[in-house]
């Protein structure tokens, strides 16, 4: 694994922050066994998505924040001054373009539409 990081490291030009980077233990992978002395988690976040060992729960902790935050954007700008064109552009451009991106990967679990 070293070897493979070095590699892309070299050939990017891109370098690892240890203290930042953080491991997700897949199946069988041990986690006592430690790479580059980078910390194993139980939940990371990469991209906007949340994932752990369980690809449903990922989905139902990723959906359940989208939802959160798109129902907070919604709530704080009810009371701007915008016309109806205006507002279906603001939900299409801003609150949906989320939740379309992270449909291509996750699609939403049935008991958050």
């Amino acid at each position: 694994m070293r070897e493979i990081l070095h590699g892309y490291m070299k050939a990017t030009g891109v370098n690892t922050n240890e203290d930042k980077s953080c491991a997700l233990a897949l199946g069988a992978w041990s986690k006592s066994t430690p790479i580059m002395n980078i910390k194993y988690n139980d939940n990371i976040k990469i991209l906007g998505f949340q994932l752990n060992a369980h690809s449903k729960h990922s989905a139902q902790v990723t959906w359940m924040t989208l939802t959160s935050k798109i129902l907070t954007q919604a709530m704080e700008n009810y009371h701007r001054a915008l016309n109806l064109t205006s507002r279906i552009r603001y939900v299409n451009e801003v609150l949906l373009a989320t939740a379309w991106y992270k449909a291509q990967d996750f699609p939403p679990p049935s008991d958050s539409i």
